[in-house]
């Protein structure tokens, strides 16, 4: 009875520890929600926000770059992935077959990958969608003035038009 019960023990205990983790991960990523406020997703504002999610103090987020054909940081500089060492690791994020994003964290947290990996996708969505956000505004803003430079043209062809037949008319 003890073998049997030290045997089934063994994997539940294993398996309560999967769990727990799992569970402090979210609790951590649910508590930097709360504390955020709304502002712009930039990012910088990722990057810090997944350090403080992941609690890893020195995680590092590079972002693909297509015109320089390389990973640059948030500050837009140019940005070397390190070799995989013994206290970092580099996880690469891919969104339609091509590379979006690199996190660069403290080689523990390859234990669980699969959250590290789910946060680098939500982070490279955010970032997409931040993007499109701002993509999408530039573009109203053009149409805006685009419309108020055809309103201010059409006002002036009538009042130059109309003003000059009417003084035609009256003479």
């Amino acid at each position: 009875v003890a073998t049997a019960a030290g045997a089934l023990a063994i994997p539940v205990a294993l398996l309560f520890g999967l769990v727990r983790g799992r569970l402090i991960a979210t609790s951590a990523m649910w508590r930097e929600m709360s504390r955020i406020s709304p502002q712009a997703v930039t990012p910088a504002w990722v990057e810090r926000f997944l350090r403080g999610t992941l609690g890893d103090p020195s995680f590092e987020l590079a972002l693909w770059s297509d015109e320089r054909n390389s990973f640059v940081d948030v500050g837009g500089g140019i940005y070397d992935l390190p070799s995989p060492t013994t206290a970092r690791a580099v996880t690469l994020i891919a969104r339609r077959g091509l590379p979006s994003l690199a996190l660069v964290h403290d080689i523990a947290l390859n234990e669980d990958l699969e959250i590290v990996q789910g946060l680098g996708v939500t982070a490279a969505t955010l970032l997409e969608n931040a993007m499109l956000v701002g993509e999408l505004q530039a573009s109203r803003a053009r149409i805006v003035e685009s419309v108020e430079q055809e309103r201010h043209r059409l006002e002036r062809d009538l009042h130059d038009g109309a003003q000059q037949r009417l003084t035609t008319i009256q003479l």
